[in-house]
C-alpha cells in the first residue's frame, strides 16, 4: 500500500465534510471571503473559512495584507481591536508565506506593546519567527535593524533574534555568521537596560556553540543589564560546551514552516471547547440536605498555554510564549517547565 494513502484518505474525508457543511463557500469570491474574515468576532475559530482562505493561497494575499495594515493603523491610534480579522490574517500569511507581506508584517510588529498585544497577542512568538524566515529572503540586516530598534517591543526583538538559529537549522545561515550577528547585537545592547532581551540574546548566542562567544556573554552579565533569573552563566557555558551540530539539525523543537492554520489554532486553549463538569448528584440522606457547592470557576476557559489567558488574543505582560525560556532560570522552555506546574 502507498505510504501516503492514509493522509490522502483523511484529506478526502475532510474535503467532503467541508463541502457538505458549507456547499456555497467555494463559490464565493476572494473579496467575499476576506470581508467575512474582517468581521470575524473574537469568540471562536472560523474553521471552514480559514481552510478555504488557506487553500486559495497567493490569490488572497493582497486582501490579507490590506486587513493587517488597516487594523495596524487602527491600533496605532490607541483603539482597541474588536475583531480577530488581523489575527487570522497574520497567521494565514505565515502559512502561505508570500514575500509581499513583509512590509505590512514589519509595520504590525513595530507597534507599541499594548497596541501590538491587542492586534496579535501571542503570535509574536513562534509564529513570528517562522513568518520572518519565510519572507525575509537573504536580507538578514532587516532582522538586525529591528532587534536593535529601541522602540520595538522587547519580546518581539527577542523573537526576531531566534530567527537566526532557525535560519541556521534550515541551512540558510552559517553557524559562524549567525553567532557573529548575535554577538554584534549583544555588544551594542548590553549597554541598555533591556534585561529580558539581553538574556535572550545570550541564550541564542550560546545555542550556536561558539566557545569564543562566552567572553561576550560574561561581559553582558557583568554589565548588570541581563535578567539573570532567566538563565545562568553556568547554564549557557554548558550549552556552548555541549554543542552538537548533528543533534541540533535533528531536533524536533523547530516550528514547521508549512502547517495547517486550523489544525494549529485548534490546539490553542482559547479555541478549544470548554469542558464544563457536571454538578454532582445529591445522594439521599437521613439528615437535612446540604446545598451542593457550585464552583465559581466551572465556566471559565482553561488557562491558555502559551496562548493569551483571556479571550482570543490577549496576553499578560511579560508572560513567556510556548517557545520562550522559562523565567525560573531552569534553562528549559516555558512550555516544558513552569507552564506545566501552573496548569495543575
Amino acid at each position: 500500500m502507498n505510504d501516503n494513502q492514509p493522509n490522502q484518505d483523511s484529506e478526502s474525508r475532510l474535503k467532503r465534510l467541508l463541502n457538505a457543511t458549507t456547499p456555497s463557500l467555494e463559490s464565493k469570491t476572494d473579496a467575499e471571503l476576506l470581508d467575512e474574515l474582517k468581521r470575524t468576532p473574537t469568540d471562536g475559530l472560523p474553521r471552514i473559512l480559514l481552510h478555504e482562505l488557506q487553500s486559495r493561497g497567493e490569490s488572497v494575499v493582497p486582501g490579507l495584507i490590506e486587513i493587517l495594515r488597516a487594523e495596524t493603523e487602527y491600533a496605532s491610534k490607541g483603539n482597541t481591536i474588536e475583531t480577530d480579522g488581523a489575527f487570522f490574517a497574520f497567521i494565514l500569511l505565515s502559512a502561505i508565506g508570500d514575500p509581499r507581506a513583509l512590509p505590512a508584517v514589519i509595520e504590525a510588529i513595530s507597534l507599541p506593546h499594548e497596541a501590538l498585544n491587542s492586534l496579535l497577542g501571542d503570535l509574536i512568538h513562534g509564529d513570528l519567527q517562522r513568518l520572518i524566515v519565510k519572507l525575509i529572503g537573504t536580507d538578514y540586516d532587516q532582522i538586525g535593524q529591528l532587534i536593535e530598534n529601541q522602540d520595538v517591543y522587547e519580546y518581539v526583538r527577542w523573537s526576531l533574534a531566534c530567527t537566526y538559529f532557525l535560519l541556521f537549522r534550515r541551512g540558510r545561515l552559517s553557524r559562524e555568521d549567525g553567532a557573529e550577528r548575535l554577538e554584534r547585537h549583544l555588544n551594542r545592547l548590553m549597554e541598555f537596560p533591556c534585561y529580558e532581551l539581553n538574556a535572550g540574546l545570550c541564550m541564542e548566542l550560546a545555542n550556536f556553540g561558539v566557545p569564543d562567544s562566552m567572553e561576550t556573554i560574561r561581559r553582558a552579565y557583568a554589565s548588570g543589564n541581563v535578567a539573570e533569573g532567566i538563565v545562568s552563566q553556568k547554564k549557557l557555558e554548558e550549552t556552548i560546551n555541549g554543542f552538537d551540530e548533528s543533534s541540533i539539525r535533528e531536533a524536533d523543537e523547530m516550528p514547521p514552516l508549512e502547517f495547517d492554520v486550523v489544525e494549529e489554532l485548534s490546539r490553542w486553549a482559547c479555541f478549544a471547547p470548554i469542558d464544563i463538569p457536571k454538578r454532582p448528584t445529591p445522594q439521599p440522606s437521613v439528615t437535612k440536605p446540604q446545598a451542593v457547592p457550585v464552583s465559581t470557576t466551572t465556566n471559565e476557559a482553561p488557562h491558555p498555554t502559551p496562548q493569551p489567558p483571556v479571550g482570543t488574543i490577549r496576553n499578560t505582560d511579560k508572560t513567556p510564549g510556548r517557545n520562550d525560556p522559562c523565567s525560573c532560570g531552569s534553562g528549559k522552555k516555558y512550555k516544558n517547565c513552569c507552564r506545566l506546574t501552573s496548569r495543575r
